[in-house]
């Protein structure tokens, strides 16, 4: 089954489950855009892929949605990522840095092959 035809039946599938015809948009072309950077920037794509590249697209999604305020204060005083790690969002800046760690890890071993 193609990319286009699993797009497509996630099309069908949300219309059948919503019960009004109304189609959620809320970030519905993310993973497979993401999909599509995946395969020019890594050579190629396996199923267990789906998995990290959810995570990316939900965490970078937070990310951006946290506003700059959290991370424009710990680039100004970095000491008070240490007192107000929550409060300044570095929980959730780190939680994409580790994603985004291990995509690297993924692509650059399968590189080595």
């Amino acid at each position: 089954m193609t990319e286009i035809d699993l797009f497509l039946n996630k099309i069908e599938t949300q219309l059948d489950s919503s019960g009004n015809g109304v189609l959620e948009m809320h970030q519905f072309f993310a993973v497979p855009v993401t999909k599509v950077m995946w395969r020019m920037t890594v050579g190629r794509w396996k199923p267990e892929d789906d998995v990290l590249l959810t995570k990316v697209v939900d965490s970078s999604y937070t990310f951006l949605s946290q506003g700059v305020v959290g991370p424009g204060i710990i680039n100004a005083f970095p000491f008070l990522k240490r007192l107000f790690p929550e409060a300044l969002g570095l929980n959730m800046i780190m939680e994409l840095t580790k994603v985004c760690r291990k995509i690297a890890r993924v692509g650059s071993y399968d590189s080595q092959l």
